[in-house]
């Protein structure tokens, strides 16, 4: 299969390489590139998501914690405006700044819905040969009106 690009044609060879050949400049140039040189550049450039294990487990253990921390904002934020004194102290300085937190936080967390986090991520299944055992679940404490303590 032959794709032609002004000045670049684009040639699969029998062996899956890729032949990039530019004749628009006195002898040209050819170069012959392999599939996962390919895919190396677009995961670089950002037009397919990475490949690599290690990055894989990074991205989906700062999505969990942004979603930890989303919850947190947001749990706070109803506490301010549901369960503070209002009467004995002037807290629109705190309200304002909580709501502009939460709303950042939400932005942060509004493409994580459907991010690979979401998902069980991909890990090796024995933590003795250098497999991520399971993380553990926090436990958030409480008071009697639903205050963070």
């Amino acid at each position: 299969m032959t794709e032609s690009i002004p000045s670049l044609e684009i040639t699969t060879l029998p062996n899956g390489n890729l032949r990039l050949e530019d004749k628009s400049f006195g002898e040209g140039a050819i170069v012959d590139v392999h599939p996962c040189q390919v895919r190396l550049m677009a995961e670089r450039l950002g037009l397919v998501a990475t490949s690599d294990v290690q990055a894989a487990r990074h991205i989906a253990a700062l999505s969990r914690r942004l979603k930890v921390l989303h919850e947190r904002i947001d749990r706070l934020s109803d506490y301010l405006v549901n369960h503070s004194d209002h009467s004995h102290a002037d807290l629109s300085w705190e309200l304002t700044y909580c709501t502009a937190t939460l709303d950042i936080a939400d932005e942060f967390v509004a493409d994580l819905h459907d991010a690979p986090s979401d998902r069980n991520p991909i890990t090796p299944k024995s933590p003795e040969i250098g497999g991520v055992e399971e993380p553990q679940k926090r436990v958030v404490s409480t008071g009697p009106k639903g205050e963070l303590l």
